[in-house]
């Protein structure tokens, strides 16, 4: 009797043990699948970023070229450096809405920055009025 019950036992042990072994196989794929979807999103936050500091780097130079020359010219894919392996793009856009019915020096500036490339491009478009002093 007593070795009818080990081999039991045995069973019961080679069953657990195939049981333990398919659960941590199992939750070693979803942490694998978890760790690759947060690396995905932290890419695109990096690329998000890096698109809304060109926008804000083409506003900036639009409004020093309007306070410096009284002008904002139209610039397209203009390359800004991020860092040694990185970069992002801007492109922006100037017009004065007011002028032609009022005596008014109101800029209205679009920016866009776009970093990236494939399924991990960003875009960011800010748009600002700016009514320089003078």
């Amino acid at each position: 009797m007593c070795g009818i019950n080990r081999r039991r036992q045995q069973g019961a042990s080679l069953i657990t043990a195939i049981f333990l072994i398919t659960a941590l196989a199992v939750l070693a794929a979803l942490m694998t699948k978890l760790t690759q979807f947060g690396n995905t999103k932290t890419i695109k936050e990096w690329y998000s970023a890096q698109a809304l500091y060109a926008a804000e780097s083409a506003i900036s130079a639009a409004a020093y070229d309007i306070v410096d020359s009284d002008d904002c010219a139209d610039r397209n894919n203009i390359n800004v450096t991020v860092d040694s392996k990185s970069s992002a793009i801007y492109s922006v856009t100037c017009n004065q809405p007011g002028l032609g019915t009022h005596d008014v020096n109101l800029y209205e500036i679009t920016a866009t920055g776009t970093a990236g490339n494939g399924s991990y491009q960003a875009q960011r478009r800010i748009v600002v009025q700016f009514l320089p002093d003078g």
